[in-house]
């Protein structure tokens, strides 16, 4: 049986692996390099309740807590259930973790770390692996899944060249790049989420998209992301005027939108990590990569902004990770779980992608998919996003549809977008994140409306998008 990947991060490299152990054909497609991915700059680490003091019934509690109880508290407990298994299979791989740091929302320190640069050390090591597993790796952008009779049988590359296989599995990341300031990848776009709602499929969450509150961004618009650990350490978040105004351990939403508000008031918010005297050793990462801003961490306080990080909504799948398109299957961050709810708790989306990579192949082999080519297939090939309308478009995103929104300024991109010449598929997706944010008229985890600055009982349930049309 043969079965292809699209993504080579975290999610994808642990399903490749463990269907290349049982035997199966797999082929990885991924963009650009093998470590320039989401995962690789994975910072503080994976959550998992596995310390004395620590309980599943906790984490779970602590998940709900800061999702603002949106999530799906079954996928909740399904999740955080297997960390055992999580740590187990990272264990044998190699890795080992050499602290556990307390993270934002967190009511106990459970996030597993290596030097402030986990995504590093564990993607190294699934590489090695897989290439040992003979995991065969594609560079190579998809551009359209190929859809017969609601059947998955492969997709068409960037070239137009058609690819089959007898199941594919979505591991390509959220939609994070489409605001002007972003931590992650740039191609993180969310293609196929667009091209699986083309296609018919139905998206859900996806108004929710976690900024992070704590990041530099330099004269020419890097984004420099510090991880959310050294605030656990004793970093403290202050104004102009060295004074402290928010708990620096609150949940991401409410810390991204208490400085965003007063970034808009033109103030200045800085990050002190002046306090944190073994920051060179403990974060050496983070060290030199502000040194190479021309930032002394030891002697400067840090300017700070929000940056779109984390995209909660995605595909929407059942509790084993299948779509709604057979031989189809989605994990990961392209996936729409409930598991954060309508804020994600730090460290639960390394938890969630492996746990996502190890439980699909078990689907899958209870599947035993087989895909047929077929005549009518259907499929969307775009050529290559024009960078000047993707330009425009994060400009956009950014001002109308950004930390704080509300019906005006969601109307007004909403004409906006109408204007740009954007392949189907991610015209398709913006739409979605849009509409979905009209429909939501309540303030709820990181979906912050100025014109409904409160929490509704009406909205206490995940959007769900398909053919324009979003119902909560």
């Amino acid at each position: 049986m043969k079965i292809g990947i699209i993504g080579a991060g975290l999610a994808g490299l642990t399903a490749a692996i463990e269907l290349a152990k049982r035997g199966f054909e797999v082929d990885v497609y991924y963009v650009d390099d093998l470590t320039y991915s989401n995962s690789y700059k994975l910072q503080a680490g994976i959550a998992m309740p596995l310390t004395p003091n620590d309980s599943p019934e906790i984490h779970v509690r602590d998940t709900l807590s800061v999702g603002r109880y949106l999530n799906d508290t079954e996928r909740v407990w399904f999740t955080v259930s297997k960390a055992s298994e999580v740590y187990e299979f990272l264990r044998g791989l190699g890795i080992n973790f050499e602290s556990v740091e307390l993270e934002g929302g967190h009511s106990i320190p459970r996030t597993f770390s290596i030097k402030g640069l986990t995504g590093k050390y564990i993607m190294d090591k699934l590489y090695v692996q897989a290439k040992e597993r003979y995991v065969n790796f594609v560079r190579s952008r998809v551009s359209s899944l190929i859809i017969s009779d609601n059947t998955c049988i492969g997709f068409i590359d960037e070239k137009g060249e058609h690819h089959y296989y007898d199941a594919v599995i979505i591991a390509s990341g959220g939609y994070t790049a489409l605001y002007k300031y972003f931590t992650g990848c740039d191609y993180s776009l969310g293609l196929l989420i667009g091209d699986y709602i083309l296609h018919g499929g139905t998206a859900m969450d996806l108004e929710f998209i976690q900024f992070h509150p704590t990041a530099y961004i330099s004269s020419d618009g890097n984004v420099v992301l510090i991880t959310e650990a050294v605030r656990g350490r004793g970093a403290r978040i202050i104004d102009e005027k060295g004074h402290r105004f928010v708990n620096e351990l609150a949940p991401r939403d409410v810390l991204s939108i208490e400085i965003y508000k007063r970034i808009r008031n033109g103030e200045k918010v800085y990050l002190d990590l002046r306090g944190l005297n073994d920051l060179d050793r403990k974060f050496p990462h983070l060290y030199k990569a502000l040194l190479q801003v021309g930032i002394n961490p030891f002697k400067d306080v840090i300017p700070i902004f929000p940056a779109a990080h984390y995209s909660i909504g995605g595909i929407a799948v059942d509790i084993y990770y299948r779509t709604e398109i057979r031989n189809l299957y989605a994990i990961g961050e392209a996936a729409a779980t409930g598991m954060h709810g309508a804020n994600r708790l730090a460290g639960n989306s390394g938890l969630e992608c492996i746990v996502s990579g190890l439980e699909v192949v078990r689907t899958i082999i209870r599947d035993n998919p087989r895909a047929e080519r077929r005549s009518n297939a259907n499929a969307f090939y775009d050529p290559d996003i024009d960078i000047h309308e993707l330009k425009e478009l994060r400009e956009i995103m950014w001002r109308y549809v950004g930390i704080m929104r509300d019906g005006n300024t969601l109307k007004k991109a909403l004409t906006l977008i109408n204007d740009l010449s954007l392949p189907r598929q991610l015209g398709e997706l913006v739409k979605g994140i849009i509409v979905c944010a009209m429909a939501r008229e309540e303030s709820r985890g990181t979906h912050y409306r100025m014109d409904y600055p409160y929490m509704r009982r009406r909205y206490e349930a995940r959007s769900k998008y398909s053919k324009g049309m979003c119902v909560i």
